[in-house]
This record gives C-alpha cells, structure tokens and sequence, in this order.
C-alpha cells in the first residue's frame, strides 16, 4: 500500500452543471485507489482515460511527469486523480505551486473539451513513500532508503529496509539500513537478485 503525507489541489464541478469551483488545497493522508475504468460518463458525455492522458503529456513541463492517473466513476459524479513525479527531486516530490499549476491547466483544458462533464479533479505529489517502478527506480533512487519484499530461498518471502549501493545487469547490492547509528560497526552487504524482488516502496525516516 502507498501512502504517503502529500499536498493536493481540488477542482470540483457542481451537479447543476454550474461553473467550476476551485475547492481549495489539502494536506493529509491519502491513499490512491486504483480503478478499472477507462471511461468518464455523465448524461451521455464522455471523456476517456486516453484523452485525459494525451493532455497530460502536452501540459506537463520537464522535469515534472505523469505518475499516476486514477479515473472513478460515481454515481451521477467522477473522480479524476493525478499524481506527479519531479524527476530532479531526490525523492521525486512535485511542489505545491506545481500541483497548482498542472490542476488549474488541465481544468481549463477539460472545461473546453467536455462543459457538461460533472467531475472533481485532485492534483498531487506521488507521495513520500510511493511504489517503486523496479527496475527503474533501483537505479534512480541509489543512497536512499527503500522498503523491499523480496523471495528468499527457503525462507518464503522476506521484507527488509534497506539503501541502493549499486545494480549491475540484475544483481542488487544493498545496504541494511538502520536509523541507529553504531560507531566502528561495518554494516553487512547484501545481494539480491531482480527477478526476487516482488516490490518495493520508498522508506521516509523520520
């Protein structure tokens, strides 16, 4: 499960149809629920994932990107969720004013192709403790410490917290990563293998 402490804007569209309402911007807890929809529906209007997506790729500046979208149908009502990712950023967080910048663009965007479209729209960072794209982000986030749940044979599956110390072809060095620190004490490598690595997440000590 990824959840992580993270800012987002919200735009919301009234039922009556009305003009859209920026509902203001949060900071909580959020966890990003993942839906099989592909398609946003109201009194015969639809707009799909794809489209939302294709604005996304012409909206988004370098070095911020698409994480996530989530698209949830409700009742008389969608939930349109994007996450974002700051590919210059040491934990790939996206700052307030980007979160804006990205929520109020696609708004307008999404009010010209689809006025009648009854929606909220979130805008956030992918969060502190997101899920790791392996094996890309064994190499991207080297030095910090990550929560992984890997294959150990004989023993089942294991989790462990550990730093990235390098990735040659699919071999994994790593590194236990422990928030005390023993003077004199030579923390013990260990090796992992990528097809034993089931998943894994970022690890925020705090």
């Amino acid at each position: 499960m990824d959840i992580g402490n993270h800012p987002f804007f919200v735009w919301e569209k009234p039922e009556n149809f009305g003009n859209t309402r920026f509902v203001g911007c949060f900071f909580l807890i959020f966890e990003a629920k993942r839906s099989g929809s592909e398609t946003l529906c109201k009194a015969g209007v639809t707009v799909s994932k794809e489209v939302i997506e294709t604005i996304l790729d012409r909206i988004l500046l370098t070095p911020v990107k698409l994480y996530a979208l989530m698209v949830s149908q409700r009742p008389n009502h969608t939930l349109i969720e994007v996450e974002l990712d700051h590919l210059e950023h040491p934990y790939g967080s996206v700052s307030l004013l980007e979160c804006e910048q990205v929520s109020r663009k696609l708004n307008e965007e999404l009010e010209q192709i689809s006025p009648d479209l009854n929606y909220t729209l979130k805008v956030s960072s992918a969060g502190a403790e997101r899920k790791l794209v392996i094996p890309e982000d064994l190499d991207r986030f080297r030095g910090i410490p990550v929560r992984l749940v890997y294959k150990l044979e004989g023993s089942g599956d294991k989790e462990g917290i550990f730093k990235i110390l390098d990735r040659k072809e699919d071999r994994i060095f790593l590194e236990p990563f422990s928030k005390r620190k023993t003077k004199g004490f030579k923390k013990k490598e260990v090796i992992l293998e990528l097809k034993d690595i089931l998943k894994g997440n970022l690890y925020v000590s705090i």
